[in-house]
């Protein structure tokens, strides 16, 4: 959950609704509270204080409260303060669709050595360092071949398009929990497409903003599997002019006693720290060079074709994003190959 809003108010109250619920606070680009606000083991309902963290006096400030497993129900302030949904905080919003490493596992508070925040993993530390407001949407487990609600264009569709402030730059970082059966059957294939599409999907919702993408994470350092899966996405990015992030020599099997927590597949909280700061590098790189962030996406093809599945019967036209129309034609008939029960006839 991520709650941003405007105010004047220089103290005020928020009531939590939800269990075990941790919270990270930032007024004004800053983070409030030094270490997690985690409630008491069970309670549905919280009351935190919130206090404006620069001196006494009274303006506008942009306030925004991420937590973990709860809602918003509610704020308590002084009658004669204000509340505005309407954002003008001079900082760009960047938004990243990731897997765990952007929910923040393993990313610690100075005195936790190895929990989980998605306010100070390596995601907020690059896009703070950078000046900018951040939204991370994570799903643990998930990558460029996951199925269903975690399909990436899917979750363009459902989420990013739906976000109330347009962001300034859009990232995917994928691509580690798809290693492990990158090998099998047609996932290579199905990789590829999975990133046409949900490029595809990013540049419909919010035409001409940046999208970047970041290297596959290296926990323990590069396996075969994990380069197999950097070669196709930066052979991906390479072909259709869009940034990679080149961070998967950030971890090393060398390094990894340093960054990687106990459990060998997240960062510990120095980890993520380091993360974010040689993302921040790589951008900065990429701006002082001169490089452009705006992909050069080919445009779509229209594929005229024929469902069938059992007994029913459609025909069907759809614009995909390809690099030839034989490209687009074979990302339709891909997903036959993914699901036996139907079968597909371009005409």
């Amino acid at each position: 959950m991520k709650v941003e809003f405007m105010t004047d108010s220089q103290l005020f109250e928020i009531k939590t609704i939800g269990s075990i619920a941790t919270y990270s606070i930032f007024v004004d680009g800053k983070l409030c509270n030094a270490d997690a606000i985690t409630t008491a083991n069970g309670e549905a309902v919280s009351w935190i204080q919130v206090k404006a963290n620069d001196g006494v006096i009274r303006k506008v400030r942009h306030v925004e409260i991420y937590g973990i497993n709860t809602a918003l129900g509610a704020i308590q302030a002084n009658t004669e303060d204000t509340f505005s949904s309407d954002i003008s905080s001079e900082r760009p919003l960047i938004y990243q669709m990731g897997d765990s490493y952007t929910y923040g596992t393993g990313a610690a508070y100075p005195t936790q050595a190895y929990v989980s925040s998605p306010a100070i993993n390596d995601f907020y530390a690059y896009s703070r360092a950078l000046g900018f407001d951040g939204i991370a949407e994570w799903i643990g487990g998930s990558g460029w071949n996951s199925t269903g609600g975690q399909y990436p264009a899917t979750r363009v569709s459902t989420r990013l398009a739906n976000i109330n402030r347009k962001p300034s730059a859009i990232v995917f970082a994928l691509g580690y929990n798809d290693a492990a059966a990158i090998n099998s059957g047609t996932n290579k294939e199905k990789l590829v497409t999975s990133m046409i599409e949900a490029v595809s999907a990013a540049k419909a919702a919010h035409p001409n903003v940046p999208i970047v993408v970041v290297s596959p994470a290296t926990p323990k350092g590069i396996t075969s599997n994990i380069q197999t899966v950097y070669d196709l996405v930066k052979g991906f990015c390479s072909k259709n002019g869009i940034e990679l992030l080149e961070v998967s020599n950030a971890v090393t099997n060398a390094n990894s006693v340093v960054y990687t927590g106990t459990d060998n597949v997240h960062p510990n909280g120095l980890g993520h720290q380091h993360r974010g700061l040689e993302i921040a590098r790589y951008v900065k790189m990429v701006a002082l060079s001169g490089g452009s962030l705006v992909p050069k996406f080919t445009s779509g093809y229209i594929v005229n074709f024929i469902e069938r599945n059992g007994f029913s019967v459609e025909v069907k036209s759809e614009t995909v994003q390809a690099e030839s129309l034989e490209a687009a034609q074979n990302i339709i008939k891909s997903r036959a190959e993914a699901n036996g029960s139907i079968m597909i006839e371009i005409v």
